[in-house]
């Protein structure tokens, strides 16, 4: 994969990962686009680099169509989409799972969404030159920081290395490129928490 020329997408390019990846891929003369949540960091990302952004909530059963339905309207030369939007939360299952459903389900965004949005973007990024689907998967995943009967990232995509090595072949002979990254340990807002409470105890 060249690093430049392309037309890229990037789920959750608002901070850590993604936001380091919509720079670095700006730096390397690519048209990006980036989702998220909160339309406060789009507009700092916005005032930084020059992206297309969109608030888009993956947790929410018409965000993955809403978010394709934008990129055909915005980005009709996009050819890689990056699925990288995860959230991480320190819970406590030992009482029992009020907690867990209070707020927005891991399950949906880590795991749901990048299988919904490989299957709704793939027939829209064929129709470009070098069409490309990239799962960003996390460490957190085969080695989860967090304190007994406690998960910080329930799952970070624990199973997609599984789920992407079946997908690529299928994409392989719909001529979609596929690539999985697992990224190195970032000191992020969740770690800072999960280091302090392992402290404090």
């Amino acid at each position: 994969m060249y690093l430049s020329g392309h037309h890229i997408l990037i789920t959750g390019g608002t901070s850590g990962i993604g936001a380091a990846l919509a720079a670095a891929l700006h730096k390397h003369s690519n048209q990006v686009g980036i989702c998220g949540r909160r339309s406060e960091r789009l507009r700092h990302m916005e005032a930084r680099l020059p992206v297309k952004t969109l608030v888009c909530h993956l947790s929410q059963d018409k965000g993955p169509r809403a978010l394709l339905h934008w990129a055909q309207q915005e980005m009709p030369l996009l050819n890689v989409l990056v699925n990288n939007a995860g959230i991480q939360r320190d819970i406590d299952f030992t009482e029992g799972l009020g907690e867990y459903l209070s707020g927005e389900v891991e399950i949906r965004v880590n795991l749901q969404s990048p299988i919904e949005l490989t299957g709704l973007f793939a027939t829209f990024l064929r129709q470009n030159s070098n069409p490309i689907i990239i799962d960003v998967s996390s460490g957190l995943g085969f080695v989860p920081m967090g304190r007994p009967c406690r998960c910080t990232a329930p799952p970070k995509r624990p199973c997609m290395p599984s789920l992407w090595q079946c997908a690529g072949s299928s994409r392989k002979s719909a001529s979609v490129y596929s690539r999985l990254v697992h990224p190195p340990l970032i000191l992020s807002s969740t770690l800072t928490a999960v280091q302090g409470a392992a402290i404090s105890e």
